[in-house]
Order: structure tokens, then sequence, then C-alpha cells
């Protein structure tokens, strides 16, 4: 017998029982489960409803079923629905009456609430570590890659010389905000929602605050209406993934193109390509493309957590049981591949001298010599227009701005003297952006030593 259901009712189909099981979804939750309802016969017992043998019995017998969960010896009825009812039903079981006491006082909607809040607070603790391990080996990277050059690229068109370690740390800056939004999350998930009951709240006298203390809550919710109809904290953390996923996809879109043969700027370690299945030269960089791929899930789960909250009445609707479906399919897509992302960080080898090749062509010091001349007080626009007659007449004459002579500058403006030809290497264009952000050296080391900084300073709370 179901445990909502009366004796004098009818049993529902073992299709309609299929139907409303979540227990797939929810079993990863037994744990927290077990440590929430320890805590409420706890709270029962200063709440005069439980004495002290059976807050004891009901320990006991909770950690019990905890072992047998942790081992699989324990079976579990697919007709009881979720991983609670699963649990309460065992318990009921082995201890009767007082085991039935347990759930006084609270309801599946605030328990079922505290457990996933419980269950989150690790994961987000552990996404947030393979974050900054991503982010160390991005800086490690950078390290080793200060004075490599390359074009720097708008609409895949070379634009203007950057370092290596100045991409880099640009996807360290990006990953740094994907850090501090799951750390924001942890904060919306350390509200306790227990003791809000069904939605207004328990029927018992329950000390809140010492509940929340017990279960490591910073803080209780303030209304019981708003508690159980909440997901607000769901979509904080789906937001996260799904922005982490974007940053994650951009930076494999980079690499799967630098490491054709066209770009060649840089090779991925075996460990993270395939071959061909046809072609025998292939070597696919399938875990990147992998990767890009999947960093969608997150996005379609935030999606789709949003189209079932839409339209919710105050205060809980069955529908709201879909939210672990999304909530969990992205949590376990994004903890399977940021692991990998590390590690094909961690082992990228970069080509310096295709990157340096790269520069030769698309004219990426146009810029400089545009700035050049405004130094010597030809308005930005004239000079934007004149550098542009410059680039053409190489174009036509098929050679490198360093390759024209002083006669060709003139033939634009009388002013271009001998040292313009001074700036047209890398290291002096990149010299011209040594302010704080910019692409310079100086400026690239100190975005080095801050980011290492940061990294020793880390907490995950």
């Amino acid at each position: 017998m179901t445990l909502w259901r009366s004796g004098s009712e009818l049993e529902p189909s073992s299709e309609l029982l299929k139907f409303t099981s979540s227990l797939e979804i929810d079993y990863r939750l037994y744990p927290y489960d077990i440590r929430a309802s320890k805590a409420w016969a706890a709270a029962l017992e200063e709440a005069g409803a439980i004495d002290d043998q059976q807050r004891e019995s009901i320990n006991r017998e909770l950690d019990n079923i905890k072992e047998e969960l942790d081992s699989g010896e324990l079976e579990l009825d697919p007709e009881l629905e979720d991983i609670h009812m699963n649990i309460e039903s065992i318990l009921i079981n082995r201890l009767g009456d007082t085991g039935a006491r347990l759930h006084f006082g609270r309801s599946r909607n605030d328990q079922v609430l505290v457990d996933v809040k419980l269950y989150l607070r690790d994961v987000l603790i552990e996404l947030q570590k393979n974050v900054t391990g991503v982010m160390k080996q991005l800086l490690d990277q950078a390290e080793k890659n200060e004075e490599t050059y390359m074009p720097g690229f708008t609409h895949l068109q070379p634009a203007q010389p950057i370092s290596l370690a100045h991409y880099l740390m640009a996807f360290f800056q990006k990953l740094k905000r994907d850090f501090r939004r799951l750390r924001s999350c942890f904060d919306a998930v350390d509200v306790l929602p227990l003791g809000s009951g069904a939605l207004a709240g328990s029927g018992l006298a329950i000390n809140r605050e010492q509940l929340a203390q017990e279960l490591g809550f910073s803080r209780i919710s303030e209304n019981s209406l708003d508690a159980v109809s909440e997901r607000d904290f769901m979509v904080d953390i789906l937001h996260a993934l799904s922005q982490l996923g974007i940053h994650a996809s951009r930076l494999c879109e980079d690499w799967i193109i630098w490491a054709s043969p066209s770009f060649g700027f840089c090779e991925f370690d075996d460990k993270f390509t395939t071959g061909s299945s046809i072609m025998p030269q292939k070597r696919n960089p399938d875990i990147a493309e992998l990767i890009r791929g999947r960093t969608a899930r997150p996005i379609s789960s935030l999606h789709g957590l949003l189209t079932v909250l839409k339209a919710q009445p105050l205060t809980y609707n069955r529908d709201l049981q879909e939210d672990k479906v999304h909530l969990f399919s992205a949590i376990d897509c994004v903890s399977e591949w940021l692991p990998l992302l590390a590690g094909m960080v961690e082992t990228m080898r970069f080509n310096s001298e295709r990157m340096s090749e790269a520069l030769e062509k698309g004219y990426p010091e146009a810029t400089d010599l545009a700035d050049y001349l405004v130094e010597k007080g030809v308005p930005f626009r004239k000079a934007h227009n004149q550098l542009r007659e410059i680039v053409l007449m190489a174009i036509n004459k098929d050679k490198r701005l360093e390759e024209l002579d002083l006669s060709d500058y003139h033939a634009v403006n009388k002013q271009f003297e001998e040292d313009l030809f001074e700036l047209l290497s890398p290291a002096a264009s990149l010299s011209r952006r040594d302010l704080p952000g910019g692409t310079g050296p100086v400026s690239v080391k100190n975005q080095i030593d801050a980011a290492r900084t940061w990294l020793l300073d880390r907490d995950y709370l």
C-alpha cells in the first residue's frame, strides 16, 4: 500500500505508479535524506513529539538503512515513488509506530527541498574546485607563453598582435566569473526550508534556527509559501552552468580551429583525439568537439526548468517533480567534462613558430601605424583611412608592411619617417599596449601574478 492512501481506497495501477515514480532520479539523495531525517528526529524530541529512546531507535535504524544502501544490498520498491518514501516505508516496517512518528510536522515538500539543498552544497563545492582546476592549467600555460606572439582575431580575421599568455588569461577571467557565479549559488542554496511543511508551516513548534545550525545552514526561510514553491536557486545554478559551458565551448571552438593544418597553432595530446574510421591520416579533436556539443545540455536544462516554473500557481504542484530532472542532468553533464577540460588545457602543445608566421599575414600592425600618425597630429579617422590606403598598396604589391619602402609611405603621408619600421614587430606592438589589462608584457605579468594570488586565496564556501 502507498503511504498516502487509506485502506478503503483503491490502489493505483502499476502504470500510474511507474509514471509518477522519480526513484531513479532522486536515488542520489538518500545520504542527505538520512542526515536530514536524523536532524528532524532531534527536533521532534526537543519539541516533545518523541522521547529519547524513540529518537535513538530512529537514528540507529536510519544508519542501518544508509549502510545497506551504501553497499547496494537494500532492495527498494519503485511503487513508492521516490527515495524519501522508500526510506520512510522501510523505517516503519522495521520500527512500527516509532518509525511512523518521524514524518510528523514535515511534508515531502520541505523534506525533498532540504535534501536537494544539502546535496547541492556538496556539488557546488566540487564544481568550484573543478573550475579552479581548469584555471590553474590556463595560468600554468600562460606563464610558459608570455613571449609567444600571435594574431588576435575579430570576425576570425587577423586584427592586432597579442601574446598567447594574454589570450589564455582572457579565459582565466571568464572562468573566474563562473567561479563567482557558483559561489553566489552556494549562498542562494544556504537557506533552510525544513519546517515549512506542505505550505503553511509545520504544525509543531520546531526550533528552526537550531535545526538550521544542526544541518549547517546559515539562515532559515522567511515565508513557508515561498520556501516550498521557489526554485530560484536551481535556476541560478543552471544559469551558472550554462555560462560556464558557453565559455568552455568557446575555448574548444578556438582550439579545434587552431589545431587544423590550415592554422597549425596547437596540437591536442593523443589522449584527446581519435582517428577516422576511413581516413588513416586523421587526428580528430573529438573530446573538444564533444565538450563543445555537450555544453548545450545545461542550456537546454535551464530552458526546461524555466518552462516548468513559468505557469506554476502557488504553492506546490506535481510538475515541480521535473525540477530535478533538469538540475541533475546539467550537473552530471558538466561534472563529467570539466575535469577533461583541465586535462586538455594541461597537455595542449602550442606551435609558437606557426603563430609567429601568422603575424606576417593580414597586416595586424596597421593600427600601430595609424596611432603613429595620430601621435604626429593627424586626426585618427584621417590616419585610419590613410593606413587603409597603405594596406591596399601592400596587397597590390604582394608585400608586407615592413617590405614597403619609405617612399611608398610618403606617397600617402609625408609625416612618416624611418622610425615607423621600428613599430612593425610583435614585441613593439605589444609594448605600446602595456596599460593595465592590455596585452603588453608588464600588464600580462601583473595579470598572471594577480591570478596566482587569487587562486591561492580561494575558499569554496
